[in-house]
């Protein structure tokens, strides 16, 4: 069992901490979390099947408070895999649905360790890109 990340997977942690500091709360960090998990299971060349983008759309309440609307950690698969992305979010993993139906939520729960839903999360891909 891994309890490092690859120095890719690192550099790929780091980014994504980049791209939701602004605006960073516990429920962002909740997500990171989760996202450090997925890493932690994940080896350099299943992580180079993924285009990773985030979404950081953000939202002004009434009272002037800034936040994300809905933080989250973008895979896409590469081609020649034709899947819809895996989300990984506050509330956990969100497989593609057109390749497990109607999808498939692995939910990760705040202040627990989720590190095995994480090595979950990479199997079911791995097995999905058909990868070892």
């Amino acid at each position: 069992m891994n309890n490092h990340l690859t120095p890719k997977a690192q550099k790929l942690y780091e980014e994504a901490k980049l791209a939701f500091q602004e605006y960073e709360k516990d429920w962002v960090l909740d997500m990171l979390d989760n996202y450090y998990d997925f890493l932690l299971a994940s080896d350099d060349d299943f992580l180079d099947l993924f285009d990773i983008t985030y979404d950081t759309e953000i939202e002004t309440d009434i009272f002037g408070n800034t936040s994300y609307v809905d933080p989250e950690v973008i895979l896409t698969p590469k081609a020649p895999h034709k899947f819809e992305p895996l989300y990984i979010m506050v509330a956990g993993y969100v497989l593609p649905r057109n390749a497990f139906c109607d999808g498939f939520g692995i939910q990760c729960y705040v202040n627990e360790d989720c590190r095995e839903l994480g090595r979950q999360c990479v199997k079911l891909m791995k097995k999905l890109l058909e990868v070892k």
